[in-house]
Formats: C-alpha cells, sequence, structure tokens
C-alpha cells in the first residue's frame, strides 16, 4: 500500500510540474493551405478568391505570415466552384516561388484545371482531368494529364 501511495503521489507530482502550453502563431479571416518547400520553408497560401476588382487572386504569406505575393489569376467572372487542388514549388521552375493547379468551374460545365506560377500566369492549357507531375529516374519532371 506504501508503494501505491508513493507512486501516486510522483505522478501528480509529474502532471502538476509538466504541464504543455499550445500558443497560438497566427490567425486568418480566410482558408490557408500550408506548404514546405523543397529547401524546407514555409509557405500559407490563400484560396482562391474574387477581389473587388472582380480579379480573381492567390496571396502567398512566407513562414512569418507576411504577405509575400498576391498571384492575379488570368480570368474574370463567377464560378460554380474554385479552389487550389496542389500546391509546390517545383513544378516548372527552380526558383522558391509557388506553383499552383486550380479547378475551376461555372454552372453547368465541366470543371477545368490549369497550372500557374507564383505571377499567377497560367503555364500551359486547360485539362479536363487533374494533371499529375511525375518525376522521371533521370530527375526530370514531366506534368501528366489524361485528356477525354
Amino acid at each position: 500500500m506504501h508503494n501505491f501511495f508513493l507512486i501516486f503521489m510522483l505522478t501528480v507530482v509529474s502532471y502538476l510540474q509538466s504541464s504543455a502550453q499550445i500558443t497560438l502563431e497566427h490567425t486568418y479571416n480566410f482558408p490557408v493551405t500550408r506548404i514546405r518547400t523543397q529547401l524546407g520553408l514555409d509557405h500559407y497560401v490563400r484560396e482562391p478568391y474574387q477581389a473587388a476588382d472582380n480579379a480573381w487572386k492567390v496571396d502567398v504569406f512566407d513562414g512569418n505570415h507576411n504577405l509575400v505575393n498576391t498571384a492575379v489569376l488570368p480570368w474574370t467572372g463567377n464560378f460554380f466552384d474554385i479552389g487550389l487542388v496542389e500546391i509546390n514549388d517545383y513544378f516548372w521552375d527552380t526558383d522558391n516561388g509557388v506553383e499552383f493547379i486550380i479547378e475551376r468551374q461555372t454552372s453547368g460545365s465541366l470543371p477545368l484545371f490549369s497550372v500557374h506560377d507564383d505571377s499567377g500566369a497560367q503555364i500551359g492549357p486547360d485539362y479536363n482531368n487533374k494533371p499529375t507531375l511525375v518525376t522521371l529516374s533521370t530527375g526530370e519532371r514531366k506534368l501528366v494529364a489524361a485528356d477525354d
């Protein structure tokens, strides 16, 4: 019985001394996706949104939550659905910029997928199916999409 009491007291004391604290790092008022680049840098990317000037934009924040880039997408108008499908820093180039695949759909149409660089410029055509990044044994990367 004495050992049980001793173990119980040690458990209580260590629980009271090892209290953990969680600190809220940052709060966004909109949906963001966190990515880690190949260089180990953290970025936070805001989902596409329609700005007051009717342009579609994607904001990129650095690991300290500072806005570092706003990509202006090459379309206007309303979409039934729009969103980031994939985000990374190695689709097409070797810089630290973020590239992303966006899916967009107008009412009554099939979705379209497109690849964009960190300025918002579209790289390549629209795709009817989500493209996939494939790395060859040589290290070369290819974007593959099966069009209907």
